[in-house]
C-alpha cells in the first residue's frame, strides 16, 4: 500500500499580491525588424497577446508603402483576433504574407480569417522565393486570389 500523499497547506501559502511586478514594469513585447530585398520582415518575440500586436501594428504603421512579412515562429499566439485587426489594417495594394510552420498558430490563423485573405507560408525562405517567383512572372506569389 502507498504512503498517503500529504496535503498542501492552503492557508496563506501562495500570495497573489506580493512576488509580482507592476504592471508597468513587465517587459514590452519585442519586434525584430529585418530587410530582405524590398520586403521588410516582421518578427515579434515572447508572446503576441493584444499589447505585443500593439507593438507589431506600430512597426507596420511605418511600413505603409513597403511589402510586409510577419513571421510568427518565434512568438506564442495568444490573441489571433488582435492580429486579425492588425491584418485588416493593411491596405490592401500593399503585399503582406504570414510566416508560421507551427500547426497550431496556422489553426488560429485559420479560425480568425486571416488565411481567407492573406497567404501563409511555412517558411521565411518560401515566402520569399514565392514573392521572386512571382515578379518574374511565375505563380501568384502572396496573392490569395487567382
Amino acid at each position: 500500500m502507498s504512503a498517503p500523499v500529504p496535503r498542501q497547506n492552503l492557508r496563506g501559502t501562495i500570495d497573489p499580491s506580493r512576488g509580482r511586478p507592476p504592471h508597468d514594469d513587465r517587459p514590452q513585447p519585442a519586434v525584430r525588424t529585418q530587410e530582405r530585398g524590398d520586403v521588410v520582415v516582421l518578427e515579434p518575440l515572447g508572446q503576441l497577446d493584444r499589447d505585443g500586436v500593439e507593438h507589431l501594428r506600430d512597426a507596420a504603421a511605418a511600413l505603409t508603402d513597403r511589402p510586409i512579412l510577419i513571421d510568427l515562429n518565434s512568438c506564442v499566439l495568444t490573441d489571433p483576433h488582435a492580429l486579425a485587426d492588425l491584418a485588416n489594417d493593411r491596405d490592401d495594394r500593399v503585399d503582406s504574407c504570414f510566416v508560421s510552420r507551427r500547426t497550431t498558430c496556422r489553426l488560429l490563423l485559420d479560425r480568425a480569417g486571416i488565411m481567407l485573405r492573406f497567404a501563409v507560408f511555412h517558411q521565411l525562405e518560401d515566402a520569399l522565393q514565392a514573392r521572386t517567383f512571382a515578379n518574374d512572372g511565375y505563380g501568384l506569389g502572396w496573392r490569395r486570389d487567382p
